[in-house]
């Protein structure tokens, strides 16, 4: 899957962990430039219908003000149960324009994000997603403020790759971002959100290893603390019009019972031939005492 943001697994832009779509995708860059323009067709529900269609339409544009600094912006909107919208395949249209002159009927994201390469092999990044938001009221707890922070290190301390690598991350996802009052429009796929895979009414502090123990093996050891509202909002099929407006004033980070919890990670991928992979992914919680696990092989040709 497509992903945007410097958090491959954990981006709250577009994440690679989401249900599988199709899409068209044009880029282009120039001089310290680059651009990306995709349009996508989303699955609806989760039961597999598809009687109604729903679309994405985004563009990124990522800037590098010199060799250790990048800015980037990006622009979502989904829409539903109409064709394609032809407003929205323009790769320089902004779609929040777009999308009000068409009577404010879609729901359009956006978000800065920046890398800063602070020396060779340790890098700095951070994004600020936001579905809807007051400026003025940014740090006050106000419903509206649907919005999403992460901030990351990514350290390379050795050159010999079987030794290990380091990424440290926090995100903070506020109750209700991804969602609409239109539950269609709801930025997901098949019911999965395309974002922060812990969706709104969240915090993770995330901690993982990586390494290549030999040519043909990839190892990922991974920590996560997580923190998890459980209120109406903590869900990316929740729709805002449910929301307690007794609380539109006074929302806070996390909202509803919090539940804690610690998981643990290893991720396997071991080449047996050019084709031929094994793969293996084994997670265990904590608190619960639960362990998951899967093993599969992937077959390119």
């Amino acid at each position: 899957p497509i992903y945007w943001g410097f958090s491959k697994q954990h981006s709250p832009i577009l994440s690679s962990n989401v249900q599988s779509f199709a899409f068209f995708r044009a880029s282009k860059t120039f001089k310290k430039i680059r651009a990306q323009s995709i349009m996508g067709s989303l699955t609806p529900f989760s039961n597999g219908e598809t009687s109604i269609n729903k679309y994405i339409a985004a563009h990124r544009f990522e800037f590098d003000l010199n060799q250790d600094l990048t800015f980037s912006f990006s622009e979502m909107v989904l829409y539903a149960n109409r064709d394609v919208e032809l407003g929205y395949l323009l790769p320089i249209n902004l779609f929040w324009s777009e999308e009000h002159s068409l009577g404010n009927l879609d729901n359009v994201l956006m978000s800065f994000d920046a890398l800063w390469r602070v020396r060779p092999r340790l890098s700095l990044y951070g994004t600020f997603f936001w579905d809807e938001l007051a400026w003025f009221q940014l740090f006050n707890p106000w419903w509206g403020n649907k919005f999403v922070f992460q901030t990351g290190l990514y350290w390379i301390p050795f050159t010999d790759p079987r030794l290990p690598d380091f990424r440290i991350e926090f995100s903070a996802s506020r109750p209700w971002v991804y969602t609409h009052q239109d539950s269609l429009l709801n930025y997901t796929s098949a019911e999965h959100g395309l974002g922060f895979p812990m969706g709104p009414n969240s915090q993770l502090l995330y901690v993982e290893m990586n390494m290549w123990p030999s040519s043909k093996m990839f190892l990922s050891l991974n920590m996560s603390y997580l923190k998890k509202g459980t209120d109406l909002g903590s869900s990316v099929n929740d729709n805002y019009t449910w929301r307690d407006t007794d609380l539109d004033e006074n929302t806070p980070m996390l909202l509803g019972k919090i539940n804690e919890s610690i998981l643990v990670g290893v991720d396997l991928n071991y080449r047996l031939t050019q084709l031929i992979y094994i793969n293996g992914k084994c997670n265990y919680n904590v608190d619960s005492e639960i362990l998951m696990g899967r093993v599969g092989i992937t077959v390119n040709y």
